[in-house]
């Protein structure tokens, strides 16, 4: 009879195998959670990274976009070019313009 508790109690405080066999998928499920968890997030890390850095960049040639309209506006003024000619074209009342002799 002792052999006989004795293999009793031993099966009662020892996990199935069923039980084994869930307790190990819950772990594989687990750490496999944990792996997909910190990739993602390492991921979404460094798209934040590439999404600031595009928008500095977008942010920079904005700017210069801006800088070379000004520019433009500043090289088309009529009289910015009429003073690099110095005086070799000139304009009548119907803003019309003359070059040299030819008026």
């Amino acid at each position: 009879m002792k052999k006989t508790k004795r293999s009793e109690s031993r099966k009662k405080s020892h996990m199935t195998r069923t039980g084994k066999i869930l307790t190990s998928l819950f772990v594989l499920c687990a750490l496999f959670f944990c792996a997909t968890r910190l990739i993602l997030n390492s991921y979404a890390n460094d798209l934040s990274v590439s999404n600031k850095e595009l928008t500095d960049e977008i942010s920079q040639r904005s700017t210069a976009i801006e800088q070379l309209k000004s520019d433009i506006a500043q090289l088309e003024e009529k009289s910015r070019v009429l003073g690099m000619l110095e005086g070799q074209v000139s304009e009548d009342a119907n803003r019309v313009y003359y070059y040299g002799e030819n008026q």
